[in-house]
């Protein structure tokens, strides 16, 4: 936001303060403690981002997490179609055609999924094209 210069470097050091916070708690607990602590640092991060950009548009924190759920949830039954596809069928060493079919796969089943609880999806794409 124009203007708010100030306030985008508070929250930059205050997130990066937070970073540091949590890769060293979980440091303690090697490369899962490290998963969670950077998984948890996001949640936080988009809570901190969220919270302050809504209090400047007058956009609460819920209602960005209603409008963005719905493909928070098709992106995880897409990531979740994929590592169970590639877990499943694909025992081979080629890189390439795992991560070629992965792509399309996921591709195929975001636009799909998003066709299917959405009709408005496809209206919205093509006027995006255009």
């Amino acid at each position: 936001v124009k203007g708010k210069s100030s306030l985008r470097l508070r929250l930059s050091i205050l997130k990066r303060s937070l970073t540091i916070i949590f890769v060293i708690a979980g440091f303690q607990f090697a490369i899962f403690g490290l998963l969670i602590a950077q998984l948890i640092n996001s949640l936080v991060g988009l809570y901190i981002n969220c919270h302050h950009s809504g209090k400047l548009i007058n956009y609460r924190f819920i209602e960005q997490i209603k409008d963005i759920y719905m493909f928070v949830i098709i992106s995880s039954i897409s990531g979740f179609l994929v590592y169970f596809i590639d877990v499943t069928f694909f025992d081979m060493n080629s890189f390439f055609v795992r991560l070629l079919s992965g792509v399309i796969l996921g591709s195929f089943s975001y636009i799909l999924l998003n066709f299917i609880t959405q009709p408005q999806f496809l209206y919205d794409l093509r006027k995006i094209q255009s």
